[in-house]
C-alpha cells in the first residue's frame, strides 16, 4: 500500500516528494510515506513549517497531496477530510486508528514502520 500511495502522491505533486521526504527525514527520521502511517502529525508538522504562516496552505497540500490518494486506494470518499479532521482534533491516534479501520475494510493491513 505504501508504494502505491507513493506513486499516487507523486503523480498529483510531481517533483514534490523528493524535497518533502529530506524534510521528513529531518524532523521525523523517515521519508513521508512511512512517517504517515506511524506519525502522521510529523508529515503535517513539516508541511506546516514550509508553508508558515499559511495554515490553510498545509491543510490544502495534505489533504490534496497525501490524504486524497488515500481516498482512492481505500475506495473511500471524503477519507481525507475526516483524516484531516482527525488529526487535527485527535492526534496521530486518532488518525491512525482510523485509518486502519479504513484500510481493513477495505481488506488492507497496515504494518508499523
Amino acid at each position: 500500500m505504501k508504494r502505491a500511495l507513493a506513486r499516487l502522491v507523486s503523480a498529483r505533486a510531481p517533483g514534490a516528494l523528493p524535497y518533502f521526504n529530506a524534510r521528513c527525514s529531518e524532523k521525523g527520521g523517515a521519508d513521508c510515506i512511512s512517517l504517515l502511517f506511524k506519525s502522521p502529525g510529523a508529515v503535517y508538522a513539516v508541511l506546516l513549517d514550509h508553508f508558515s504562516p499559511s495554515t490553510l496552505s498545509a491543510d490544502y497540500y495534505f489533504k490534496h497531496a497525501f490524504l486524497a490518494p488515500l481516498d482512492h486506494l481505500l475506495g473511500r470518499p471524503r477519507l481525507a477530510d475526516q483524516l484531516l479532521r482527525a488529526l487535527k482534533e485527535g492526534g496521530d491516534e486518532r488518525f491512525l486508528n482510523m485509518l486502519t479501520e479504513a484500510a481493513r475494510e477495505a481488506g488492507f493491513e497496515l504494518q508499523s514502520g
